[in-house]
């Protein structure tokens, strides 16, 4: 057993360091603090958690008989400045130099992020050619009716006459409309008999609320107003005129109906891919439709029983190419967008996307009905070579109105237009645009709905 000592000797033999090198961080990365202080093992093997070089250590000196007790030790463990100065000497030229370890950092880790693959977008009305059915637009020429479908023929007459300010205004009131305009201004082919009811209190009514709108729209574009107070101050009223209570036609606003996704148009194939892809324009809305009222008809007994037949089948239960609720089971026959004049954003960009997904929505019934019904193989080969009924496009920038017809030519759709329905420019301008919209609601009433029937093939019930 070794003496007290020796012991004492050899601990006094220790180097004594002075300065301990700063160890710095092996990462740049800031340390989480842990909630418990972690245990350090014996055996950890790196050599920057280590104060002392194995190297400073000298063996212990053996047992001699001569030591002297304890307190002369302690007596000896008194030295000079001197010997200090000299052992912290050897201290330094003996000791590791912790310069020469590398700083260890950690590598980042640099994640290679797999692209999505680019989903094809409709951002212009030029990529609507890129439709799985496309959507073309076609300037009318001299004398549209030359290319117009006969479903729209009758409509394309009627605005026609409107525009050319043909009986427009109602007699009853010609003497306060010429007291406005003045006498020059007017012109006895501008009034006819009026065939409303109401006679001339519904003539007056309907002249103050027009120069109200007129007043409106004037006082909007001094304003700079916003798209969404246009509609509410201007397009609405008037709309709400026209297609008041008792026309047998509804006007929804749409702004927030979006297309069902079983709806979206598809874009066309491309060389490398089998399958038709569906545009990231899906969400695509307009502002208002005007729908075929319904209510109490053999027709809309149909649509529903279908609308509901086509649910159970997984196919969506809404008729038309949108889920919006108040649309589930009337059909829309017009679609209205609109913009103020300083708008960078394509309004026939939106009416191409919605009436690609009223087609692709109107597909899937044809299809659906004529599993429904026994039809022999030679109508079943015209079902393929019917096509859709032609409907009107209602474009609206500030005062003007406009219309574009889209017409079914089966490989593709084309859009006839603009033509003019009239404006909230002036009184004039807005007694043609409200002839023009009552005529597009008599052609919902008569030829769009009868349309429909011949579609859900109505006649083979």
């Amino acid at each position: 057993m070794l003496d007290n000592a020796v012991i004492w000797e050899w601990v006094d033999s220790l180097e004594t360091v002075v300065d301990l090198p700063t160890v710095r961080s092996p990462s740049p990365l800031p340390r989480p603090r842990p909630t418990k202080r972690a245990r350090r093992g014996y055996d950890d093997a790196n050599a920057n958690d280590h104060f002392y070089d194995p190297a400073f250590l000298r063996t212990p000196p053996g047992t001699s008989s001569g030591r002297t007790a304890r307190g002369q030790t302690e007596r000896s463990r008194k030295r000079d400045g001197n010997a200090l100065d000299n052992e912290v000497g050897v201290v330094g030229a003996g000791a590791t130099d912790f310069s020469e370890y590398p700083i260890l950092s950690v590598p980042s880790k640099q994640r290679r992020r797999t692209p999505s693959p680019t989903k094809p977008s409709i951002k212009t009305s030029a990529d609507l050619e890129l439709l799985e059915k496309p959507v073309l637009r076609q300037e009318p020429p001299e004398n549209p009716s030359d290319v117009l479908p006969a479903d729209i023929k009758s409509l394309y007459y009627a605005i026609e006459d409107a525009t050319h300010q043909e009986g427009i205004i109602p007699k009853e009131v010609r003497e306060q409309v010429s007291s406005l305009l003045g006498e020059h201004a007017t012109r006895p082919r501008f009034f006819r008999a009026t065939d409303s009811v109401g006679g001339t209190s519904a003539a007056e009514a309907t002249l103050s609320r027009l120069r109200n709108i007129i007043e409106t729209a004037k006082a909007s574009v001094e304003l700079g107003r916003h798209e969404t107070s246009w509609n509410h101050l201007v397009h609405t009223p008037m709309l709400d005129l026209v297609f008041g209570p008792g026309s047998h036609v509804t006007v929804e606003p749409a702004m927030t109906a979006t297309i069902a996704k079983n709806s979206i148009p598809r874009l066309r194939r491309s060389e490398d891919s089998e399958t038709p892809q569906q545009p990231s324009s899906d969400r695509k809305k307009v502002d208002y439709v005007i729908a075929a009222n319904l209510s109490d008809t053999t027709l809309q007994s149909l649509v529903h029983t279908m609308v509901l037949d086509m649910g159970v089948s997984g196919q969506g239960t809404h008729f038309n190419q949108t889920e919006y609720l108040p649309l589930r089971f009337k059909p829309i026959a017009v679609t209205i967008e609109t913009k103020v004049t300083s708008s960078a954003r394509d309004p026939l960009l939106q009416l191409g996307i919605w009436i690609a997904a009223w087609h692709e929505r109107m597909s899937h019934f044809r299809a659906f009905r004529s599993q429904a019904v026994r039809v022999s193989a030679e109508k079943r080969m015209q079902l393929f070579r019917t096509t859709l009924v032609s409907v009107p496009l209602i474009m609206v920038t500030s005062f003007e109105w406009e219309v574009y017809f889209a017409c079914d030519n089966q490989s593709h759709i084309t859009l006839y237009g603009p033509i003019s329905l009239g404006s909230t420019r002036s009184l004039l301008s807005a007694y043609a645009l409200v002839a023009s919209l009552e005529a597009i609601g008599h052609w919902v009433r008569t030829t769009f709905c009868d349309s429909i029937k011949s579609w859900l093939l109505f006649d083979e019930t």
